[in-house]
């Protein structure tokens, strides 16, 4: 089976569903709705399917990233309202697959990887081995919001 296909398996005790979000790129607007008894079904194209959950499983991926970087954040810094906000923001766009919040939320990360840096050199008290693990970690967060950014259709 190639990549570009999604196989859906019918459930014997009723219809299969797909727990993507709404708001997802890829399942609105593409599809045709069709009315059943007692809900609305959208018929996706498979290639659009498979763009709508591989998006849908990064979103996943993406929050429980952030949900670390909380939680570090608030260990290591005492401006932890900020980067709180900063996250918020992230949440923001991955919810909501809203670009521009995304990309203020790479923006921060990166910020966050330069400063963390500059902490090797300019200070001497925390052990190097914290510092280097926080980076690595912050890099894992860059990688999962720019990837989940790259996923998004340009519009």
């Amino acid at each position: 089976m190639s990549e570009e296909t999604v196989v859906l398996i019918e459930n014997p005790d009723g219809p299969l569903k797909l727990g993507i979000n709404e708001d997802n790129p890829y399942s609105s607007n593409t599809g045709v709705e069709v009315e059943t008894t007692n809900e609305t079904t959208l018929l996706i194209p498979s290639e659009q399917l498979y763009n709508a959950i591989a998006v849908h499983r990064a979103v996943i991926m993406f929050k429980g990233a952030i949900y670390i970087d909380i939680f570090l954040n608030i260990m290591m810094f005492a401006i932890w309202p900020v980067c709180l906000m900063m996250n918020t923001v992230g949440i923001y766009g991955a919810v909501r697959y809203n670009k521009s919040s995304l990309m203020c939320y790479i923006l921060y990360q990166c910020l966050l990887i330069v400063s963390k840096f500059a902490m090797l050199f300019l200070v001497v008290k925390m052990d190097y081995a914290i510092i280097c693990t926080l980076n690595i970690v912050q890099g894992y967060v860059l990688y999962s919001s720019v990837n989940l950014y790259r996923m998004l259709p340009l519009s």
